[in-house]
């Protein structure tokens, strides 16, 4: 069989026909093209046969030792194996034996590249460029590592000459690229080069799903889900493309359609790790954790080094002592070539580990790791969030109500859920939208994204929320009631609308200055164990304050000092519920809420997924919390 012909078999998926093809090529014992020994490396790794198909290398090394494509497979497998010391001594050799040899080179930089080593792999993709000038992928990857480098106008050169020298592959380049620049989070400009590419081929499905994630991580949601579903179109029976739509259905909270999604790529795919891991994230958000940890084992026994699917099931895995998910993520901590977004995830999970089993000072200690990462990206100006609080306070320093509705006007009514992180926000909407009335909006953004839009379009450049008394009563006074409007659209059968977004709270003056009928409820809890809720939980954006201790404690104390502001303006018009009164006496505490709301029929407290446990957490971590307990020494109640 030819190269040709066990390429297209490779092309078309057909992974055992063409290694069996390979396999009886090496045992003829005859000359053959080295480009054969590529694709059977290439063919291992799709197969997962990455062991054995380096012991057939080794074997065929000893037949034909002066081989030296041999050589540059075998470190090719070897990097997949994290075999590094042998990974670099292989590809070592097939240079020694053929120095002048791009490739070789170039297969060398890939091996320091996948160590994050990019200093060493530029300076081999140097060699590879000095040496074949035209070989674009040499352009390519010198450009991925002045990336990670930090050397990004070095890199767009270095991707400009790869352009260039594409020729008729330039397609493959503009893909190359642009997801090299999406891994960096340039995804503007990624973006701009998958269009490129979509510009030369519009009925490429793999560019179109690049695309899309692209459009996803900038959170350009609606451009990615038209990419994802040109995708499907393109490819219907692709799981992975299924699988991304998911993804971005749940961004957008279209749980169901999400779920559906999800579900097909498993159907497309059964093997397909990811998604099954994916599905089983939707069934955790679901609340169903049997059948999330089912999934998750599902695509860990694929793929048993899935960090994100392991730090998944951590979140709903209860650890004991010598259980198997622990000795898991100990040994992929303990992986030499971990990079530091990894390792924190793992520490985050090892950490809920540690305080399942009562090592509350490892537990603290990994969790700490973990922020102490997350935090040197995520810088938080504590002085100005005060001066915030303050400015605040200050331009609502009385109270002032939207102009009530008629009788004839049934507008929606607004119930605003706020609160600090882990106080029982979402517990309290779960208590509302048992009546068919509520229609529960979760963290929505669009009462501050709209008001933005106005001081935009009024031209008021003056910030929030001085910028307020710059705006006409009349046009603030249409704003809450288009606002109303917007709302009702959401579910035209529902009467009040409920929004759990933390960042509100500074808002509330305005908001009861432009939404008629507004009523708010502020979710409390003991500041200690509010403190290490929020300091254990990694936050996908935002709440950037709580990666310190220290600015736990503060911002906590900037919330209750706001709210207590807000509380003696509107008194009667914001309810107070505490965590702790939910546990202590849960139905009595409904009943106040649905009074509140003006809410019939209040349901049976049920299971709000409540942690009664976690009730005087704080005690576990005395020594830890010292200095936040002594800094809220003089707070009444904490104990």
């Amino acid at each position: 069989m030819s190269v040709n012909e066990i390429q297209e078999l490779f092309t078309a998926g057909k992974f055992e026909t063409a290694e069996k093809a390979c396999l009886s090529i090496f045992s003829a014992g005859k000359p053959f093209p080295f480009q054969v020994i590529t694709l059977y490396a290439k063919i291992c790794i799709s197969l997962r046969k990455k062991e054995q198909g380096l012991q057939n290398l080794q074997k065929l090394s000893e037949k034909h030792p002066k081989i030296a494509g041999i050589y540059s497979e075998m470190s090719r497998l070897q990097s997949s194996l994290n075999m590094r010391i042998e990974a670099i001594a292989s590809a070592q050799k097939a240079i020694d034996m053929a120095p002048e040899t791009a490739d070789y080179h170039n297969d060398l930089g890939n091996v320091y590249r996948h160590m994050s080593d990019f200093n060493r792999a530029a300076d081999c993709y140097r060699k590879t460029i000095k040496l074949a000038p035209e070989l674009y992928m040499g352009h390519v990857n010198l450009g991925r590592c002045q990336l990670n480098l930090g050397h990004l106008q070095d890199a767009r050169e270095s991707f400009n000459v790869a352009i260039r020298a594409a020729g008729d592959q330039q397609e493959l380049v503009y893909g190359l690229v642009g997801t090299a620049l999406a891994a960096s989070e340039h995804y503007s400009e990624a973006i701009k080069l998958f269009k490129g590419g979509l510009s030369l081929n519009d009925e490429n499905a793999e560019m179109h799903e690049a695309l899309g994630l692209a459009y996803r991580k900038s959170d350009n949601f609606e451009q990615a889900v038209q990419c994802f579903k040109r995708a499907i179109e393109l490819d219907p029976e692709n799981s992975g493309y299924h699988n991304n739509y998911g993804l971005v259905l749940r961004d957008m909270d279209e749980w169901d359609t999400a779920l559906e999604m999800s579900l097909k790529a498993t159907e497309l795919d059964p093997n397909n790790a990811e998604a099954l891991g994916n599905l089983g994230n939707l069934y955790r958000r679901m609340e169903q954790p049997v059948r999330a940890l089912e999934l998750y084992e599902r695509s860990l026994f694929l793929q048993p080094d899935l960090i994100n699917i392991h730090c998944s099931r951590a979140k709903i895995h209860h650890f004991q002592k010598g259980d198997k998910p622990l000795s898991e993520l100990a040994r992929l901590l303990g992986q030499e070539n971990i990079n530091d977004d990894d390792k924190a995830k793992l520490q985050l999970a090892l950490g809920k580990a540690m305080d399942n089993m009562g090592e509350y000072s490892a537990a603290f200690g990994l969790y700490s790791s973990a922020n102490l990462y997350y935090g040197k990206t995520n810088l938080f100006d504590m002085e100005n969030h005060r001066r915030y609080m303050v400015r605040c306070a200050k331009a609502f320093d009385k109270p002032v109500f939207a102009q009530r509705l008629s009788a004839r006007e049934a507008a929606p009514v607004p119930i605003m859920i706020i609160g600090m992180s882990r106080s029982g926000k979402t517990q309290i909407e779960k208590i509302l939208k048992t009546n068919p009335l509520v229609h529960a909006m979760d963290e929505d953004k669009e009462f501050v994204e709209l008001f933005g839009q106005l001081t935009e379009a009024q031209g008021v450049t003056t910030k929030y929320p001085e910028c307020v008394d710059e705006i006409k009563p009349e046009i603030l006074e249409k704003f809450g009631r288009d606002y109303l409007a917007r709302l009702q659209t959401k579910n035209l059968d529902a009467r009040y609308f409920v929004n759990t977004i933390p960042a509100n709270f500074p808002f509330i003056g305005l908001m009861f200055k432009t939404l008629p009928g507004l009523r708010v409820i502020n979710c409390e809890r003991n500041p200690l164990d509010q403190a290490l809720e929020t300091f254990f939980k990694h936050y996908q954006e935002g709440n950037k304050y709580s990666y310190r201790m220290q600015h736990v404690g503060e911002f906590w104390l900037h919330y209750r000092s706001l709210m207590v502001h807000w509380a003696n303006l509107y008194e009667n018009h914001i309810l107070n519920v505490t965590y702790e009164g939910l546990i202590a006496d849960t139905d009595e505490t409904v009943r106040q809420i649905f009074e509140f709301c003006n809410l019939d029929n209040s349901p049976p407290s049920g299971d709000l997924g409540l942690r009664p446990e976690f009730v005087g957490r704080w005690k576990n971590y005395k020594s830890e919390l010292s200095l936040l307990i002594s800094a809220f020494q003089n707070v009444k109640d904490i104990q």
